[in-house]
């Protein structure tokens, strides 16, 4: 099975005035990832952060974990 390799470029995120310090934090947590070991901790760290901040960006936060992952793997 095949999956897309999305590449998401993040820098526009970051000069979002809209985007939070909390938000800004977990897309460099996830962009940090440089290891196949790094996935589980960073998979918590994301976890922990929707029981703290809610689930209003999932569907981002997902999209560029998911790519990050395929980086990795690759």
């Amino acid at each position: 099975m095949d999956f897309m390799n999305i590449t998401l470029d993040i820098t526009e995120l970051y000069r979002d005035k809209k985007v939070g310090k909390e938000m800004k934090k977990l897309l460099l947590v996830i962009e940090s990832m440089s290891r196949i070991t790094h996935i589980d901790t960073t998979r918590k760290y994301i976890d922990l952060w929707y029981k703290s901040f809610g689930t209003k960006n999932k569907k981002l936060i997902e999209m560029y974990y998911k790519s990050r992952i395929n980086q990795i793997k690759n």
